[in-house]
């Protein structure tokens, strides 16, 4: 059985646990329209911090340089009233273009926002559609109650089939509610067979998924949203 290097990420449809900040970012836009999958709270609050942080730089710098508008405003006025009136509309059209620039990047994040959150739904166990609560008043709290959550084996219902990848080995969770640990269209983990030498003693990270589902348990259930 083939395994992934011990620093490589898991595939595009698993959570990262432990992302980065600059791991979770990238995730975040290369997966800019995905609603499948799951992503882990790493992956979710790096980007939230990411992006608050990134706005509060830039708001920073608008109510700075709206502040020198002001301040020029009222030094021209002390010459020539005309002069302060030209540079207060100045300063109004600065303010004017920052929010302008804040709304279209607000924008252009909006469905990697929405997706992100739907993946980080999908790994507390829950349903994408729970996101459609921000519609409701006081919804938008529940929401970010369940993003808080902590992932659960569960959530992995909502993988693509086969569900060929089990939990990364620094998943948050221990415990799986399929038999033997294995996940739906998954290999069985078996107990071990103490007489029977391991087939990769250094395996330990994301191995390679089935070639094909394992016989006898059907199709595949369908993934669900």
């Amino acid at each position: 059985m083939s395994t992934y290097a011990t620093n490589a990420e898991p595939p595009r449809g698993q959570p990262l646990y432990g992302a980065t900040m600059v791991q979770a970012v990238k995730r975040f836009f290369t997966k800019y329209a995905d609603f499948t999958g799951r992503a882990s709270r790493s992956e979710f609050w790096w980007v939230s911090l990411a992006f608050f942080a990134l706005s509060m730089v830039f708001l920073l710098i608008m109510v700075i340089t709206v502040g020198m508008f002001a301040a020029a405003t009222d030094f021209a006025a002390l010459d020539d009233p005309a002069a302060g009136d030209a540079v207060g509309f100045g300063a109004l059209g600065v303010a004017t273009a920052f929010y302008g620039v804040m709304a279209l990047a607000g924008l252009a994040v909006l469905v990697p926002t929405i997706a992100v959150t739907v993946r980080r739904l999908h790994d507390a166990g829950f349903s994408g559609w729970w996101y459609l609560l921000n519609l409701a008043p006081g919804g938008s709290i529940a929401v970010l109650v369940f993003t808080v959550l902590p992932s659960v084996p569960e959530g992995a219902r909502f993988d693509d089939p086969p569900y060929g990848y089990p939990p990364a080995p620094n998943a948050p969770f221990l415990l799986s509610p399929y038999p033997y640990g294995g996940y739906p269209g998954s290999q069985p983990h078996l107990p071990p067979d103490p007489t029977r030498p391991p087939e990769n003693p250094t395996a330990g990270n994301w191995p390679a998924p089935p070639s094909s589902p394992p016989a006898g348990d059907g199709p595949n259930p369908p993934r669900e949203t």
